[in-house]
């Protein structure tokens, strides 16, 4: 839990820095944090261009049980709306 919430915290500062640098573009390396997913919905909720690059593969990650599976499927599609929109 303490992770989540640092996690949190952290998505707060680099928004912080997005805003107060006027930055116009962002490059995030993937999905995996919650500082991430925080930066990509700040970005897709006022536009400022975004590209996510990750290397996911969902299709041969047999391992995962089915609802991590279900639940990493709608992550992905969700942030691959967020970035082409």
């Amino acid at each position: 839990m303490a992770c989540a919430i640092a996690g949190v915290a952290k998505g707060g500062r680099l928004i912080e820095y997005l805003r107060s640098n006027n930055i116009r573009a962002v490059v995030c390396n993937g999905y995996r944090y919650i500082s991430y997913y925080r930066v990509i919905r700040y970005c897709h909720r006022i536009g400022l261009p975004l590209f996510v690059r990750s290397d996911s593969n969902i299709q041969n990650e047999r391992s995962l049980s089915p609802i991590r599976r279900w639940f990493k499927a709608r992550v992905y599609n969700w942030c691959c709306t967020a970035c082409r929109e």
